[in-house]
């Protein structure tokens, strides 16, 4: 394969490491590029170029193949060991998916025999692992709404859960997180990241009609502890940023929170409960709880935004 001029690793944004038929490789994501590294060495191994668009990639490694997320739909599979290309996906849109934002995508899921990728118009496909042949194609929500993926779903006991974002337009909806049948893509259950009039926590954000309730994006992935059977996720600030611009006093829930999420239930509302870092602030909550050395290590979160790590 042909080696592309080496770019600056002080650049790299994103890096995965994995054991690859007894050797170590770092992989890089760099603007443009992706890298393979020996371990060892440090040396090139072999890279390639990506797509147009912005990157901002998390490679996923599985069974000697290398699946790569990147913009505007884009899905490449390499052979880990040899950056050869083994098959190419790129979504096909009514319209630009760069319109407002440009498009992005920084991870993907898989389960089974089947790469998961959420794209910028609000959908979900299924591809065969193998081949990049699509499975299903399932419409989440109405991207002329706004509503778009930036982060792939994760796999939460077989379910394939992803985090919606597009929320800083008004519209008479609001931002969420489901899950999908892997088989079929079929909605299972829906949870909103606003506090909906009437229900619990809408009164945190006065008398505010749904349409005026903004934010609350769920555009990083979230995370899954299994003994708890519970989901994790962070949910971004309230829009416009400014509790002057939003006409609320309130915190503005479910907005600068982490949420838990229990996996099984098929209500729309199935939160079991949330800690909010910064009540109705301009800030994002972004912390997930994340595995170390082979053990769930839960992330708490303090009033003045530290991170703590108990296990």
């Amino acid at each position: 394969m042909d080696i592309t001029p080496f770019p600056d690793l002080a650049q790299a944004a994103l890096h995965l490491r994995t054991r690859l038929d007894g050797g170590d490789f770092w992989f890089f994501a760099v603007p443009a590029s992706l890298l393979a590294l020996g371990l060892a060495s440090g040396g090139l191994v072999w890279s390639a170029l990506l797509g147009a668009g912005l990157s901002e990639p998390t490679p996923l490694v599985h069974d000697g193949l290398m699946f790569v997320p990147q913009a505007a739909g884009v899905v490449q599979a390499f052979n880990a060991a040899t950056g050869d290309l083994v098959w190419s996906y790129a979504k096909r849109f009514e319209a630009s998916p760069d319109v407002g934002l440009p498009s992005r995508m920084r991870s993907l899921a898989i389960y089974g025999d089947r790469i998961y990728v959420a794209t910028p118009d609000a959908h979900i496909v299924a591809l065969e692992a193998a081949t990049g042949a699509v499975a299903w194609d399932h419409t989440v929500a109405d991207y002329k709404l706004g509503y778009r993926y930036t982060s792939g779903p994760i796999v939460a006991r077989g379910r394939i859960v992803a985090g919606m974002t597009g929320c800083e337009r008004y519209k008479n909806d609001v931002c969420f997180i489901s899950a999908h049948d892997p088989r079929t893509g079929d909605e299972l259950w829906r949870t909103s990241t606003i506090a909906r009039p009437g229900e619990p926590g809408g009164d945190t954000w006065g008398p505010l009609p749904l349409t005026l309730r903004a934010g609350g994006d769920a555009w990083i992935p979230g995370t899954y502890d299994p003994r708890a059977n519970l989901i994790y996720w962070s949910v971004a600030q309230a829009k416009p940023w400014a509790r002057i611009s939003r006409g609320t006093d309130g915190d503005a829930l479910y907005t600068n929170s982490t949420l838990a999420i229990a996996v099984r239930m098929r209500v729309r509302i199935n939160m079991c409960h949330s800690y909010q870092t910064e009540a109705s602030r301009c800030l994002e909550s972004l912390f997930p709880v994340c595995a170390m050395n082979g053990a769930t290590n839960r992330v708490d979160l303090a009033p003045d935004c530290l991170v703590y790590f108990a296990r």
